[in-house]
This record gives structure tokens, C-alpha cells and sequence, in this order.
């Protein structure tokens, strides 16, 4: 009888250690669909900021949290969804984040996916991003490593370029020039042609700010479908700003 049960001992040890420390899903990883997250990088800035020194720097134009390089909408998230809710989260504890495996991707993550919070390295903010949404997305066979989801993240900037999109239609960042929410939403839905989700930066006394876009995709090849929260978190009746990037070296 020893050895049977050495043998059953043994083999659920290794079971047991392969589902630590293997990489594959922590937890059942299912989810409906992805949310895109971009947002405009110039209204971040001022996102962090108090409501007094919001009114105090922005009368200036002096607040710059914008890498030198970055000319466009930025990333927020590639985020693995249940309908509105972004999870699940935080899947695989085993699988951890690792710089030099996107060594190739830093010139465009540098541009495309740069940490806008104070204090913050981009590689916290990778980190923060693989672990929480990365490694819940493995299951998919085209985001199944670590290279694949910011590959992958980066070349969807690419193909919804938010900037672009709004040029065309003429809204482009002024110091000026204010839209209506409607009018962004209309240059938006032309291109897109599903429901999104849009949001807008509200200020007390100092109007909105074009702030960021959802875009749904289906899990299957990242297509676009559309959101069930498609209703824009902006105010309507209020006309919408979409200020200029302003660099460090602007402000010298």
C-alpha cells in the first residue's frame, strides 16, 4: 500500500505546484468582450489636478504632463469585459510582468501607451495594465503572451486613430475653438458606425473637456461591436473644449 499512495501523494503535489506555476488562467477568465480605452493625453493632465489649481494653471495654459513624441490619442487599456463591467482582473499571479519582453515595442510605447500620472515610470503603468487586464486576456490565442497584448493594443491605437478620425470631420485640439457633444459623437459614429462610449472631464466653472473613448470589440477577432453603455458622460447642453498638447519644453 506505500507505494500507491506515495504515488497518489506525488502526483497531486505536482498537480498542485503546475496550476501555482504554470501559465495558464489562474481563474475561469471568461468574459464577453474587450473595451478599448484611448483618451485625449492634454485633458489627463489636467484630470489629476485640484479644482483651485485647475482654475489657476489652466487661465495659462501651463500645465504639461505630455511625454515630448506624443502627438495623438494615447492608451488607456486593452480590458477584458462581463457586459459593462471590466473583469475579470488580476488573473494570473504566476505570469508577471516582464520589461524585456517588450524591449522591440518600447519606441511605440513610448508614444502610443505613455503613463500620464505624475510620478509614475511607463513600466508601473505596463506592469499595472499586464496584471490586472493582460493576464485575464491569455485565453485568446492572438493574446495569449505578454508580447501579443501590447502588439496586439498597440496596432488597435493604430487603427482607431481617434485623432485622425476628428480632423477629418474638423475638429482638431484649439485654444479657441469649442464643439458640442453632438457633433463630436456624429464625426465618432461616421467612422465607427456602432455604439461607443465617450466621457468628458467636468470642471466647476471652467466647461468640459474632450476626455476619452470606449470602443467594444468581440473577443473572437476585435472587431467592433456595439456598447451597452453607449450613453456619453458629458454634458449636452455645454459646449466641449479639445485643448492643444502642451510639452515640458513649451513651458520653458
Amino acid at each position: 500500500m506505500f507505494l500507491p499512495v506515495f504515488a497518489v501523494a506525488l502526483l497531486c503535489q505536482t498537480a498542485t505546484s503546475f496550476s501555482i506555476f504554470s501559465r495558464t488562467d489562474a481563474v475561469d477568465a471568461d468574459f464577453n468582450l474587450f473595451i478599448l480605452t484611448q483618451w485625449w493625453p492634454q485633458t489627463m493632465c489636467y484630470d489629476q489636478m485640484t479644482e483651485e489649481n485647475f482654475k489657476r494653471i489652466k487661465m495659462n495654459q501651463t500645465k504639461s504632463c505630455v511625454p515630448e513624441g506624443v502627438t495623438k490619442w494615447t492608451i488607456h487599456g486593452l480590458w477584458p469585459t462581463i457586459g459593462t463591467e471590466h473583469k475579470p482582473e488580476y488573473c494570473n499571479e504566476s505570469w508577471p510582468f516582464n520589461e524585456s519582453v517588450i524591449q522591440d515595442l518600447l519606441p511605440k510605447l513610448e508614444r502610443q501607451w505613455p503613463t500620464l500620472e505624475s510620478g509614475q515610470q511607463n513600466a508601473e503603468f505596463w506592469k499595472h495594465e499586464w496584471d490586472k487586464h493582460g493576464t485575464c486576456s491569455t485565453n485568446i490565442p492572438f493574446l495569449n503572451s505578454e508580447h501579443k497584448y501590447f502588439t496586439k493594443t498597440l496596432s488597435l491605437n493604430v487603427k482607431y486613430d481617434l485623432y485622425s478620425i476628428l480632423k477629418q470631420s474638423g475638429i482638431v485640439p484649439s485654444d479657441d475653438a469649442t464643439y458640442q457633444v453632438k457633433e463630436i459623437q456624429g464625426a465618432f459614429f461616421d467612422f465607427f458606425r456602432v455604439r461607443f462610449r465617450m466621457t468628458c472631464y467636468k470642471t466647476e466653472g471652467m466647461g468640459q473637456m474632450l476626455d476619452s473613448v470606449e470602443l467594444c470589440l468581440d473577443k473572437t477577432d476585435l472587431s467592433l461591436i456595439d456598447c451597452q453603455d453607449s450613453n456619453p458622460d458629458c454634458d449636452f447642453s455645454k459646449p466641449v473644449q479639445y485643448p492643444p498638447i502642451i510639452y515640458p519644453s513649451d513651458l520653458v
